[in-house]
């Protein structure tokens, strides 16, 4: 199956798919006897989800919706998801945002989608909430409108480094990333809110073009640096070439990488050979029941070449929303809304932490209020297999280590 590359920090509805409709590689859970199908009127959710990881995202809640309208739906009622592709275009976002609002949606659910600015204000004058999103830029940390259950790019990539210095004993940190715009800001931001706490700074800041064919020079200039630990923030296809350019150069230290959408049959098929001392980092704790779940209801639905972290924050974001839409006496658009910021403890089964909604985030000196959750995971690739690193692998990139 075809994989698109994801774009690690912010770069980004002509068609309409239905997470309960019926085309080809829309596979559900097939229902056996002890299953009882939704028949109430249905619960109406949307998605809206940049092309760059569109495929994976919709893997995830397509089959948590399938799964739970094949086990009753929430108190009888199916879920409904409208997976609206925003096109790489802002102006399609601000789109399916006005779209899915006159179609009585009652919230946002599991989105990736980089151009918030433009659809979240659409939300907030509707009363609409963005609930377990994948927070992409700046509007997505600090939308009134925006509950995610996960820190985005920014603890991903901290975490890395986390897991570098706090774990991997790391003291000579280098990080690649993307040279655009919004790449810039990361080396500054990771010296001043992650390694600076811990007494270091970053030996070595490489970026790397979008459109390179050979990252030999970059990674001759990070390797000049002589680092012990090499973050990489790019895009999946572009982190696959400059790891492979990185073992195939002699180094053999420790190398982070964002998790997403990195897969076992996509470390397999673009890292063979170059998994040794291979750390992932996302929001996902594989050690988890509930992401346990995740890949054994992915493999009843046929999409095996999408259990990755990417399809199980989508996963776990629909599922969020259906246990806290059970617990009301009327789901409805409104009272989703007005009870969000009561939540002090958002369940989703230990693939992260409780999630408290009630408080602004108080990470990077409070400045992304709706950061509220900035835990990340760590997996390791042992014998080809992506396994939660030392149990858990739980970091937390934005305090300080404990006892140094």
């Amino acid at each position: 199956m075809r994989k698109r590359s994801l774009a690690v920090l912010p770069l980004a509805a002509a068609l309409i798919l239905s997470a309960c409709g019926g085309s080809d590689d829309d596979k559900g859970v097939s229902p056996t006897s002890t299953v009882t199908a939704a028949t109430g009127a249905p619960i109406k959710l949307v998605s809206i989800e940049d092309e760059l990881t569109r495929e994976h995202y919709s893997a995830g809640i397509r089959t948590a919706v399938d799964y739970i309208n094949n086990h009753g739906g929430v108190k009888g009622r199916p879920l409904q998801v409208t997976i609206c592709p925003n096109n790489d275009d802002a102006n399609v976002a601000a789109s399916c945002a006005r779209k899915a609002i006159a179609d009585g949606v009652v919230a946002d659910v599991a989105s990736a989608n980089n151009f918030g600015s433009n659809s979240n204000p659409v939300y907030e004058a509707a009363g609409v909430s963005v609930f377990g999103d994948s927070p992409l830029t700046s509007a997505d940390f600090t939308s009134k409108a925006v509950f995610p259950l996960q820190g985005g790019s920014i603890s991903s990539v901290g975490g890395q480094v986390a897991l570098s210095i706090d774990v991997l004993k790391a003291k000579r940190v280098a990080v690649a990333y993307l040279n655009v715009a919004a790449g810039e800001t990361l080396p500054p931001l990771l010296d001043n809110a992650v390694l600076k706490p811990r007494g270091l700074s970053l030996v070595a800041k490489v970026a790397v073009p979008r459109t390179v064919t050979d990252v030999a020079p970059q990674v001759a200039n990070l390797l000049r640096a002589n680092p012990d630990a090499v973050v990489v923030a790019l895009t999946t296809d572009l982190a696959s070439k400059f790891i492979r350019a990185v073992r195939q150069a002699g180094y053999k230290g420790t190398v982070t990488l964002p998790s997403p959408v990195y897969s076992e049959s996509l470390v397999k098929s673009q890292l063979s050979g170059a998994t040794d001392n291979l750390y992932l980092v996302g929001f996902a704790n594989h050690a988890a029941p509930a992401y346990a779940d995740f890949v054994e209801q992915m493999k009843a639905a046929g999409r095996d070449d999408f259990i990755d972290d990417a399809a199980a924050m989508a996963w776990m974001g629909v599922n969020a929303f259906a246990k806290i839409a059970a617990s009301m006496p009327d789901i409805t658009r409104e009272a989703f809304t007005k009870l969000l910021p009561t939540l002090t403890a958002v369940d989703t089964g230990g693939i992260t932490p409780s999630v408290d909604l009630s408080k602004p985030g108080t990470a990077l000196g409070g400045q992304l209020p709706r950061l509220f959750n900035t835990t990340t995971f760590a997996s390791v690739v042992k014998d080809g297999k992506i396994v939660a690193f030392d149990k858990s692998g739980k970091l937390a990139p934005f305090a300080a280590p404990q006892g140094g």
